[in-house]
């Protein structure tokens, strides 16, 4: 059911740290359509059960991000995994007009492709890098909809600046590379500060548990302070948040969940016994 393409590139994990550019992606067959806004948005989904986990990919990254993650869940509830317009062959997105690309936008897409899809809430959303900043869009928008979230090196909102603040260089991507990006991706990245101030903060989610896993180990070309702030943020986020819960995984680097799919699976299943818990 599931292959999976190994694409080599120079410093790629670094650049993926930088802003969740690919490593390597995986695909998943079977996949389905649904029409959302004028595009056929393309989905898969297994497994059955209630809340349905829905995964949210990092920049550069399809719906097979996810594969063996969503493989192994799928024999205890619902698991979902989509394209971005643009990925896949999704089509073009009429709110990339402008040229950029939001949290809110993708969270708002996410939401009627699921409604079309037949998928109905209760929602529990992992994301992966800038990923995370779009499920904290969607809690944002739609929190009565979310049982939990799993921020899985989700990207820091404020990170930019608190890197650029420290001097430790490369901070984000250089222009050369952002030139080679194709038009969604662009479009993405160019939405960043938008996203960051969009997402909700930990005090904004309430009662919505956050489980936040972090890398323990960052690519090669990162240096100075560029690793410690990522991993201060991510923790900081998780202590502020009223259900939060801070995961290191210390032999991980960017693409925990492809280093390690059983880590970031078992956090999720926690998540899941949490929300079949009388009471809750």
């Amino acid at each position: 059911m599931y292959r999976r393409t190994r694409i080599k590139r120079a410093n790629a994990a670094a650049a993926a740290l930088l802003l969740g550019l690919i490593t390597g992606c995986a695909s998943l067959d079977g996949a389905a359509t649904a029409p959302v806004a004028g595009l056929q948005a393309s989905y898969a989904l297994a497994g059955a059960g209630k809340p349905t986990v829905v995964f949210e990919s990092g920049l550069g990254d399809g719906k097979g991000s996810f594969a063996e993650v969503f493989a192994d869940l799928q024999a205890d509830t619902s698991v979902f995994a989509y394209d971005r317009p643009g990925y896949g062959g999704a089509g073009s997105f009429a709110a990339d007009a402008d040229g950029a690309r939001t949290g809110e936008e993708v969270a708002q897409h996410l939401h009627a492709l699921l409604a079309a899809a037949g998928v109905k809430p209760p929602y529990l959303l992992a994301g992966h890098s800038i990923g995370g900043l779009y499920i904290l869009s969607f809690a944002k928008l739609y929190p009565d909809e979310v049982a939990g979230l799993v921020l899985v090196d989700g990207r820091p909102a404020g990170f930019t600046a608190a890197c650029e603040a420290s001097r430790s260089g490369l901070c984000t991507p250089p222009d050369a590379m952002i030139a080679l990006f194709p038009a969604n991706q662009k479009a993405e990245f160019r939405g960043v500060a938008a996203t960051e101030a969009f997402a909700a903060r930990p005090e904004d989610l309430g009662d919505i548990p956050v489980t936040v896993i972090s890398a323990g180990k960052a690519p090669a070309m990162v240096a100075g302070a560029f690793q410690p702030i990522w991993e201060a943020m991510q923790q900081d986020f998780a202590d502020r948040a009223r259900q939060g819960r801070y995961v290191l995984a210390e032999r991980q680097q960017h693409y925990v969940h492809q280093e390690n799919p059983r880590l970031v699976a078992a956090e999720i299943r926690r998540l899941l016994a949490q929300a079949a818990a009388p009471g809750t």
